[in-house]
């Protein structure tokens, strides 16, 4: 496991999916992986560490948040008020426990509550691509390899 998969894992992602009560096998390692393949894509109008766009942003409010009103309440509890209200979409950029929960949201939502089994690397660059990538080509040899990182030597903690 890299430094700063670890890093960013420990120290962001896995205290914001406890925050948020989303603590399923494998999110975390996921979601570090999507970071970091994020990273090297940078681009105009995609939004934080996990580069979500404005429609997916607004996609799991509308269709997954939404609908549920406590987990709604739990939501609008992490982002901060004023800039939320201000610029939302922005708030994935300056928030990143907030864009943690929000990316965690959008794999639970594009996934039909059911994420895919991170143990086969392909398998999952091939959700990370159609989750967050869908109309771009993209190289999924990288999300390979950064996922293999990111889950190296979860099977020693207790």
């Amino acid at each position: 496991m890299t430094l700063y998969c670890f890093d960013i894992k420990t120290a962001l992602i896995e205290p914001a999916l406890a925050q948020a009560g989303l603590n399923q096998a494998g999110l975390a390692e996921l979601l570090s992986a999507i970071a970091l393949t994020e990273q090297g894509l940078t681009e105009p109008g995609r939004f934080g560490p996990f580069a979500m766009t404005a429609s997916q942003h607004q996609a799991v409010w509308d269709e997954y948040i939404a609908r549920s009103p406590e987990l709604a309440c739990q939501i609008r509890g992490l982002a901060s008020q004023h800039r939320f209200l201000a610029d939302p979409h922005q708030e994935l950029s300056l928030n990143w426990g907030y864009a943690t929960v929000m990316a965690a949201l959008h794999c639970l939502y594009h996934a039909g509550g059911k994420l895919p089994d991170i143990s086969n690397s392909e398998l999952a660059a091939e959700f990370w691509h159609s989750a967050f990538r869908p109309d771009q080509i993209v190289n999924k040899a990288d999300f390979c390899h950064q996922l293999e990182h990111c889950s190296e030597g979860n099977h020693l903690a207790a």
